[in-house]
């Protein structure tokens, strides 16, 4: 049996009175070394920005490649370039800024875009270009960087798959990049240097081109029938209908607490609800439930209209939970539709037509709706929470009953 890869971590202080970590290793049988620098702007290639935590992580990833057997030498960076024309670091600093700004594009981008963005920028396109000018970039280093990710994630995927356990600066897992999103990555590239083309410093774009395509491949998806929909909205209607009523078990002595909360209980109160009505601590409200083997009550959540709409019109989930009732129009003259008021591009502002049996099924959610004493005003969601307020993709539809409120 061989013996575990094992190694340490040495810090040393520069001239320049930054720290850089020395990581030291046996690897094909011979005495290893890398370097990682606290300074942000080192021509080494590591990245910069190191610290003793992150040395240390860096180390046990490069143990288990090691142990792995695919662990490989890291090359050095070319080195920095100075002059007029920005880098390729300040040139993207600078275009996000303005995409969140909205000077760049129909409006400012929104959080989750950010966040993105700022992912394909720092991990991944200003450790390979960070350096170069921009008028430097052609087209032969974006085909090196295409290479050098699909190379990285073929690597990743090797270690992985030999059962290595590999983590990033925060300790969590890394996980090889699929084709999709290599192809995010030259696309993002290849934004940038479009305005970089605007802005006068290149004449042509070098990240487009036929050679630069990242093919991915075609998702396998799934499709249900006719039969198999109208199967599965009977199926929600009738988990509409078993969880409609709420029972007891057991009949409670007349004039007790338990006969109090029994009889709110019946009436389709949560036990929070009855807690605060009785003065009682909800535990004390769930105690006698459970004596009483009560079961239910469910509010409805129209489980039967949710899947007959998103399989008859084909709306997203998040469209779907954002229809409020005043955007229906059920009887207009150019045919029953709804409206999507708000969607991420203009294109998703639309309005979705209503075949006459959706048109059935969305009228009688309506008509339980105001049987359950939900808000079905012009202003109240179409497809409520329990709540009732906006329903999310993931609402409490409990299989089995509970009381627990």
């Amino acid at each position: 049996m061989s013996r575990a890869a094992t190694g340490s971590v040495v810090a040393k202080t520069l001239t320049d009175g930054t720290l850089v970590y020395k990581l030291r290793f046996r690897a094909h049988g011979r005495r290893e070394h890398e370097v990682l620098h606290e300074r942000r702007d080192c021509d080494c290639g590591c990245g910069g920005g190191w610290n003793e935590r992150t040395a240390a992580v860096e180390l046990e990833n490069i143990l288990a490649r090691v142990s792995a057997g695919v662990w490989r030498k890291r090359r050095s960076s070319p080195p920095p370039v100075t002059a007029a024309v920005p880098t390729f670091d300040e040139y993207a600093s600078g275009w996000l800024q303005s995409k969140i700004d909205g000077v760049l594009g129909d409006r400012p981008i929104d959080t989750n875009t950010q966040a993105d963005y700022r992912n394909r920028l720092a991990n991944h396109l200003l450790p390979f270009f960070a350096r170069y000018r921009l008028d430097d970039i052609d087209s032969s280093l974006c085909l090196a960087f295409k290479a050098h990710k699909l190379r990285e994630a073929a690597e990743l995927r090797t270690a992985i798959e030999a059962g290595a356990v590999l983590r990033n600066r925060h300790g969590r897992r890394l996980r090889p990049l699929g084709p999709a999103s290599i192809r995010k990555l030259m696309d993002c590239l290849a934004m940038i240097l479009d305005e970089a083309v605007e802005d006068g410093h290149l004449d042509r774009n070098p990240a487009r081109g036929r050679r630069l395509r990242v093919k991915v491949p075609k998702p396998p998806r799934t499709f249900l029938e006719m039969d198999e929909l109208v199967a599965l909205t009977d199926a929600a209607g009738e988990q509409d209908a078993r969880f409609a009523r709420p029972t007891l078990g057991v009949a409670p002595a007349p004039g007790t607490t338990a006969a109090k909360v029994a009889e709110r209980w019946a009436g389709g109160m949560r036990p929070l609800d009855i807690a605060t009505e009785l003065g009682l601590a909800k535990a004390t409200v769930t105690y006698h439930l459970r004596r009483l083997r009560a079961e239910g009550p469910a509010a409805y959540v129209g489980r039967r209209a949710v899947v007959a709409t998103l399989g008859g019109s084909g709306v997203r989930v998040s469209e779907l939970c954002d229809v409020r009732i005043r955007d229906l129009r059920l009887h207009a003259s150019n045919g029953a539709h709804f409206g999507i008021s708000d969607a991420k591009t203009e294109a998703g502002i639309r309005e979705v037509q209503v075949s006459p049996d959706l048109v059935e099924e969305i009228v009688a959610h309506l008509d339980r709706l105001r049987r359950a004493r939900l808000p079905t005003n012009a202003d109240a969601y179409l497809f409520p929470n329990m709540r009732p307020n906006r329903a999310h993709w993931a609402p409490d539809w409990a299989p089995s009953p509970t009381i627990d409120g």
